[in-house]
């Protein structure tokens, strides 16, 4: 990434690429060290499939110096509502595709968590309800 972005021409087929940018950062200790680590939300586009894949990375501050622990897929196209750092865990509550929606308008919010546990990422996906309409992602 540069700026927090990367971006990539396809150099087998014209006017294709894909491209990274950063959405949201959260910073909070995720492992009890004491040390400020981060949770960056990312978002991969790719420009003829019109996927807009949403992906967490939690990256550790081990003694001043960055480790990627994980990289966890959220959706395509969500809608993400609110992205923290509490308790040692990474929460997202979002509004995402599930069942029968339509890719231009997840209807179920969840809150995921992502807490390490003996140096494994846990996922947890608690289900909040859904919305009635819909929400309009971006893209969508």
């Amino acid at each position: 990434l540069s700026e927090g972005r990367w971006y990539k021409n396809d150099p087998y087929i014209e006017d294709y690429g894909s491209q990274i940018y950063i959405f949201k950062i959260a910073y909070g200790d995720l492992n009890g060290d004491g040390n400020r680590d981060a949770a960056i939300v990312w978002v991969e586009n790719d420009y003829k499939a019109q996927g807009f894949f949403y992906e967490v990375v939690i990256v550790l501050n081990d003694n001043g110096q960055a480790k990627h622990v994980a990289t966890k897929f959220i959706d395509n196209k969500p809608g993400i509502e609110k992205f923290y750092i509490k308790n040692g865990s990474v929460c997202i509550q979002v509004v995402m595709h599930d069942g029968d929606d339509h890719g231009c308008c997840p209807t179920h919010r969840k809150l995921l968590k992502y807490t390490i546990k003996d140096s494994t990422v846990v996922e947890e996906r608690i289900n909040l309800g859904t919305i009635e309409e819909g929400y309009i992602s971006p893209g969508g």
